[in-house]
């Protein structure tokens, strides 16, 4: 058998005292170097701009999903996308309708009535005004020619007749002032029910939600945190579609806390699609978030949000939402002997290294990945001829 005693010569195998291992190159033999970790991740391709739709503020809430594009759909700007059920406003329309008839009718009839009374107010002012020119030249007598008690009453007569008419004149303004105040508030009502009318026919318009712009179609979530669908139910303001920019898109994955300070921005990843199983993609965490927030709202369960950019994202194939698992490395240890996890033999708690004969020696570990252990020494076939016991 060829051996050589030479520490650090490797030819088609390594013996010392009496240990034989393979070649490095094989795999088996322990060797020097950093022990990498990986942290495995999963999350999903979010894009970081986009374009919201939301439901629309109308007078009734909440709102009903009566139909919806299809979700990752190619929509255009303007196109329809999400309509909801319209059955209250369209009722509510026909009444406003009926409210602005009735207000005309009640305007006709205000303008009728208080022109008949002005009307009357007027003529009675002439028929004052005739009486009091007569009431004026029977009461314009010289002296002598009546008697004094006759002009006097002439006089009195006169008198009366200015008062009427007076009286006349103070009661047309009053018709007037009540006219255009009967009339203004006709037209207030009127105008009213018109606005009100035009203000259900506009929610009624915006009962159909248009895409904001070109692009791909995703879908909101409804009141119980679902992706929305027909038949569901959200509130006036909530988002119900985005029109994702896929030049933006990023990997948004969830750290656990039992993982927490393990990654951190700057360190290099290796991503991939469930989609596309066979594609790599590298990327670098760009951020990890200092507070860990909910899954979702029906678990108590919480994970640090960690952003990945992401090179070589087709978004042509690419799409929001599809899931990908993240391959996070990093140094566990930076120098140390390292085996294969198959060469260790646990006997109770105590790891043993296997040497290729079958021995086994007691040895300390450093940490493990899930192919290699980093050992807090050489082990003994590796040991110098110096510090061999």
């Amino acid at each position: 058998m060829r051996f050589l005693l030479c520490s650090g010569l490797v030819g088609w195998g390594l013996v010392v005292a009496g240990w034989i291992w393979a070649s490095p190159a094989s795999g088996d033999a322990p060797a020097r170097g950093p022990l990498e970790q990986r942290v495995l991740l999963t999350g999903e391709l979010v894009a970081a701009e986009s374009t919201v739709a939301v439901a629309p503020v109308v007078k009734i809430w909440p709102l009903q999903v009566r139909w919806l594009a299809a979700a990752g759909s190619r929509v255009t700007a303007g196109d329809r996308i999400v309509e909801f059920d319209n059955a209250q406003l369209a009722s509510r329309l026909e009444d406003e309708r009926s409210a602005i008839v009735s207000a005309e009718s009640a305007l006709d009839q205000a303008r009728a009535s208080t022109a008949t009374e002005a009307a009357a107010a007027r003529l009675e002012v002439a028929r004052q005004r005739a009486a009091l020119a007569k009431a004026e030249l029977a009461a314009d007598l010289p002296e002598g020619v009546t008697s004094e008690q006759e002009l006097a009453n002439r006089r009195q007569e006169l008198q009366a007749s200015q008062l009427r008419l007076a009286q006349a004149e103070m009661t047309l303004r009053a018709r007037q002032d009540g006219r255009d105040a009967t009339l203004g508030a006709a037209r207030q009502v009127l105008e009213e029910a018109r606005l009100k009318y035009e203000q259900t026919r506009a929610d009624l318009e915006r009962l159909v939600v248009r895409a904001p712009s070109d692009g791909v179609l995703l879908l909101g979530e409804s009141m119980e945190g679902s992706v929305l669908r027909v038949g569901d139910q959200t509130w006036p303001g909530n988002t119900v579609a985005r029109i994702p920019d896929l030049s933006t898109l990023q990997v948004v994955a969830d750290l656990y806390d039992v993982d927490d300070g393990l990654v951190a921005p700057g360190m290099e990843a290796e991503v991939i699609l469930d989609t596309f199983p066979e594609e790599v993609l590298t990327g670098v965490v760009a951020q990890v978030e200092e507070i860990a927030q909910p899954m979702g709202r029906r678990t108590d369960r919480r994970s640090f949000r960690v952003l990945v950019a992401v090179e070589g994202i087709d978004p042509t194939r690419m799409r929001p939402g599809m899931s990908v698992r993240v391959e996070v490395s990093y140094q566990a240890v930076e120098d140390a002997w390292l085996v294969p996890r198959h060469r260790l033999v646990w006997r109770g708690e105590q790891p043993h290294l296997e040497a290729p004969g079958g021995e086994l020696e007691p040895v300390s570990l450093l940490d493990c990945s899930t192919d290699h252990c980093a050992l807090s020494e050489a082990p003994f076939g590796m040991r110098s001829p110096e510090s061999a016991p």
